[in-house]
């Protein structure tokens, strides 16, 4: 019996082994990863053109940045043409950035610039329920909405996995 549990753990251990082929090594990193995340448009210019986007690409690589996360979601809007987001709220961009695809811009230099791009919507998501900025999501899709409680409390507020987040007063 104890030579049946010698072997198994014997065979566990050979299986717990990561298979390579012959002469690789583990791929290990050259350098750590060095980030920025770049908010949405309110808060900078990064994205007011591809010139600001190039400017600002090249000065983070010259400081050890290789890696940036880029804001793609903000009030209701993407600032990328989105077929998806048009079809379910009817805007496809932010309305900045018509004619132009941000997202692609910066991931054409930032690759060129040896950078790393990971885009993210802002987490959650964020209406105006008396049909402000970002409100077309719930005008079409009202079922999304907790309306009530917001109202209630005088706020903007955030659905997040079903728990409104209170905002800032307006």
């Amino acid at each position: 019996m104890l030579a049946f549990v010698g072997l198994i753990l014997a065979a566990s251990a050979v299986l717990a082994v990561p298979v390579c082929s012959a002469g690789t090594q583990t791929h290990r990193p050259e350098q750590p990863m060095r980030g920025v995340w770049v908010a949405n448009p309110d808060h900078n210019r990064f994205y007011y053109s591809t010139d600001t986007i190039h400017q600002q690409l090249l000065a983070w690589k010259q400081q050890g940045i290789n890696t940036v996360f880029v804001a793609m979601w903000n009030q209701g809007r993407t600032l990328y043409p989105s077929a998806v987001v048009k079809n379910v709220t009817g805007v496809a961009i932010d309305s900045r950035f018509s004619g132009r695809d941000p997202l692609q811009e910066v991931i054409q230099v930032a690759h060129q610039e040896g950078i790393k791009v990971y885009a993210w919507f802002e987490f959650g998501f964020a209406s105006d329920y008396k049909g402000g900025l970002g409100s077309e999501l719930i005008a079409k899709r009202p079922h999304f909405s907790q309306r009530r409680i917001a109202q209630t409390r005088g706020l903007l507020w955030w659905c997040l996995s079903g728990h409104v987040v209170e905002g800032a007063n307006e």
